[in-house]
């Protein structure tokens, strides 16, 4: 970008003969270039393209999220077709809200610093990408919460309510008592003991919508483990805070990031309000015009703003999905209970819990904690350090150095919510270090896409200058002040005017007679657009660890494998003793092309295979039936001869359970998992193991799904015209 300079003064004089009908930008006489040199039409540079669009960023990957949520996450992604991005930052953003104060993470050996897990979360989409559905669906475990501690809080009034009449009247009698008592001996012993007023129970609550910063505080005072501010567009908070009137609370929103600052209200109505420690968490989204406008206003001049944008450590603007496919399914309930129970888990998380958990809490601390194991400790030692280097080089925006400065307390809190959502106990393990520093990784580059963003206000304000120099609008010879006055579409700002003329100098559509174009907070470069990202190092690093802690012990006596029938359980915490099979971490298709190669379909398979690919069976969605072609091509060509050997049936791998009498339209044959074989689950996952009575799944997210042979029904035949499996 050119040097800064007044808009006022932009420019004198701007020689340009009207671009040709091929969009040619030739002068018909010499003119003064940004290098001082006369240039003609036949010295004048071919205009260089407009920069592309947003900038690259990491794709999202369930590896990042606790164990305990990825298959939920995974399933209401697939089920809504909407980006994983969104439920992942809603379901991340309400667990730590949920959390909070109960425990926290000292992320040094020695110090006293500590966080707390309230991070600040939101995502952005276009209209329509289902942004609303996504943080739906991720923040029902809150919802019910939120309704069960309602309907006890009923039951405790009420309660409260009768108990209260009952102090009132036993008080009342006492008194008279206490009166005749007098009258007659005025020197009587008298016992004022009424027992003690029942006090009011006060509402258990996880979330508000809409609240006044006074009111937030009063909802602090009753929920002092803090509370998570949701708002369905976010901007339209963030715009209110920007008020001169609001500046007090947007300051109450500031100190409530960090969950340990104390807060005091003195008011005349209200008298004396204390709050041990504001911990609020925000979670929210919105759209891509209206962040691009809210963070270039935020950060005009180039010094980053107070800080509050920065603050949403888990923001995500991911690449609107270019496929869609409709999947009418029932939910995952397995993966749906179990995460849930890990919210419900959390909610009764107080002290004397947490110090089972094996956290710390000395005399003058008001929050338990844990600490980093050594190998966890290193971990994280060696990315602060990378990132305070980066932060004191001087070569990021404010802006961005700002919100990258705000991972201190970003990384430690994913860690802590890594490790207490899978169950963990003791010190944060090295795992859970490991995702949030790939879920960091990740963030980052979606980081720089939003604060990259603000310069497609600057494109899109060339390209409307552009586009009314070609309409014959703006002459040979204007001014930034021609361009302003006119207030045409992104142009009613002289900064808008004077960032837009200087893109289209800097890429020679334009030429000055000044040497110079700039506009406020232009210092900064317009992202590198083609830089596509790197591999993330710590997913590689966690990936590296998952892969050593499956690699198999020497081979010992078989032991009976002990698992419910769809549980979970994740590749890097337990074996499968029992099990036989490469359980490698070799690619699936070198996996399967290879078996494929050796072996041919065994004999007891062939036909209903044959009969499976001659036709879809009934009420079978036709994308289904391809998949089980080819999930059933890989798995026999793998375990084909395996399956013959340990007894399976061709209706243990193909089967399907009866079609009802009269089913309704909605009825779908594939949504009961204990009527289904095998293949028609698999839907391109990759078997590891395989028992006489067992199957061993492995999910995209790493998770484990037991198949129970025997754990169902006989099953049917694949379709009323095709032959019953043997």
């Amino acid at each position: 970008m050119s040097p800064v300079i007044d808009v006022d003064k932009y420019i004198d004089e701007i020689m340009r003969e009207r671009a040709r009908k091929g969009g040619g930008n030739g002068h018909n006489g010499d003119h003064s270039g940004r290098d001082g040199r006369q240039r003609t039409t036949e010295h004048w540079p071919k205009p260089k393209p407009f920069p592309a669009g947003l900038a690259p960023i990491e794709p999202f990957s369930a590896e990042f999220l606790p164990d305990a949520l990825a298959p939920w996450v995974d399933d209401i992604a697939n089920r809504l077709q909407c980006p994983p991005d969104y439920v992942a930052v809603t379901a991340l953003t309400a667990l730590g809200a949920v959390i909070g104060r109960r425990i926290g993470i000292r992320p040094q050996a020695k110090t006293d610093w500590i966080e707390i897990p309230n991070i600040w979360g939101a995502f952005i989409g276009r209209p329509g990408m289902l942004k609303s559905p996504a943080m739906g669906e991720a923040m029902k475990p809150i919802h019910r919460l939120e309704a069960e501690a309602a309907k006890e809080n009923e039951i405790a009034q009420q309660a409260y309510a009768a108990g209260l009449d009952a102090y009132k009247l036993r008080k009342e009698v006492n008194k008279r008592l206490v009166r005749e008592t007098l009258k007659a001996d005025n020197k009587a012993e008298i016992d004022f003991d009424f027992g003690d007023e029942p006090k009011e129970p006060t509402p258990v609550r996880y979330r508000t919508n809409d609240s006044t910063y006074e009111g937030l505080g009063e909802l602090l005072i009753t929920n002092p483990m803090g509370i998570l501010v949701e708002r369905d567009e976010l901007t339209s908070l963030l715009k209110h805070l920007d008020r001169d009137e609001q500046s007090v609370a947007r300051g109450f929103y500031l100190s409530g990031w960090s969950g340990t600052q104390p807060y005091t209200f003195d008011r005349i109505m209200r008298g004396h309000r204390h709050i041990e420690a504001v911990c609020i968490s925000v979670l929210g989204n919105t759209q891509p015009a209206r962040i691009v406008e809210y963070v270039r206003s935020a950060n005009l001049g180039g010094v980053g703003g107070d800080g509050l944008i920065q603050r949403f450590g888990l923001l995500a603007w991911p690449d609107a999905p270019s496929e869609w496919r409709d999947v009418d399914e029932f939910p995952n309930s397995a993966a749906r209970e179990k995460a849930w129970r890990t919210f419900e888990r959390m909610t009764k998380l107080d002290t004397a819990a947490a110090l089972r958990l094996g956290a710390e809490k000395g005399q003058f601390d008001k929050v338990p904690y844990l600490r980093f194991e050594e190998a966890a400790h290193e971990a994280f030692l060696g990315w602060r350090t990378d990132l305070e280097r980066r932060l004191r080089c001087g070569e990021m925006s404010p802006a961005l150095e700002g919100h990258l400065a705000k991972y201190r307390k970003l990384v430690p809190s994913l860690a802590l919510i890594n490790h207490l959502a899978d169950g963990r106990t003791g010190p944060v393990s090295h795992r859970a270090v490991l995702k949030a520093l790939a879920a960091a990784h990740y963030l980052e580059s979606h980081a720089r896409r939003v604060y990259g963003s603000r310069f497609e206000s600057e494109l899109a304000a060339a390209k409307v200058i552009l586009k009314h120099i070609r309409n014959g609008d703006l002459k040979d010879g204007f001014t930034a002040r021609d361009v302003h006055q006119r207030g045409w579409a992104h142009l009613t700002e002289r900064e808008q005017v004077g960032a837009g003329l200087s893109l289209l100098v800097d890429l020679d559509h334009l030429a000055p007679s000044t040497p110079s174009i700039g506009a406020e907070g232009a210092q900064d470069h317009l992202p590198d657009q083609s830089t596509e990202p790197g591999m993330n190092p710590y997913l590689g690093k966690l990936r590296a660890r998952d892969q050593e802690t499956r690699r198999p012990e020497e081979p010992s006596k078989p032991s009976k494998l002990i698992v419910s029938v769809v549980a979970r359980v994740t590749t890097a915490e337990r074996g499968f003793e029992g099990f036989e099979g490469d359980r490698g971490r070799r690619s699936a298709d070198n996996e399967r092309a290879s078996g494929a190669a050796e072996q041919t379909l065994p004999d007891r398979f062939c036909r209903t295979f044959e009969d499976l690919e001659s036709r879809c069976p009934d009420l079978v969605p036709n994308d289904r039936w391809q998949q089980a072609i080819q999930d059933s091509r890989c798995f026999l060509a793998q375990w084909g001869s395996q399956a013959e050997a340990r007894g399976w049936t061709a209706g243990d791998l193909f089967g399907l359970g009866p079609l009802p009498d009269r089913p309704h339209p909605s009825y779908r044959r594939l949504s009961r998992y204990d009527e289904t074989g095998l293949i028609w689950l698999l839907q391109g996952r990759r078997v590891l193991a395989l028992t006489e009575s067992d199957a061993a799944v492995e999910s995209p997210t790493g998770a484990v799904t037991v198949y129970r042979r025997h754990n169902k029904p006989a099953l049917g035949p694949l379709g009323d015209s095709l032959d019953d499996p043997p």
